[in-house]
């Protein structure tokens, strides 16, 4: 009877213990899921706006400062960067660096 006893204790472990790693896995399987989804929302979302920023409006000056924008603020980092570098240079030099 005890060896019984302790079979049955030892399956329902076992049981137990293959419930926990299936809904282990099918919780995974549903984040996996969801993060699928919410990655394609994501393309989807990127290319509306990509093909919104496309779309020309009827006032000239405000498409010329649409289209100028991104190139300004590239051309502004550049300089900011050749600053920054000449600024250390200057610093380095004027402290008695090599």
């Amino acid at each position: 009877m005890r060896y019984a006893t302790s079979t049955s204790s030892a399956m329902r472990d076992k049981a137990l213990e293959f419930e926990k790693r299936r809904g282990a896995q099918r919780m995974a399987e549903i984040g996996a899921g969801g993060d699928a989804a919410w990655n394609t929302g994501a393309i989807e979302t990127l290319r509306e706006a990509v093909a919104a920023q496309g779309q020309r409006s009827d006032v000239r000056w405000a498409d010329a400062l649409s289209v100028s924008v991104r190139p300004m603020i590239t051309c502004w980092f550049r300089a900011l960067y050749c600053a920054a570098k000449t600024a250390t240079s200057v610093g380095a030099i004027s402290g008695g660096a090599d």
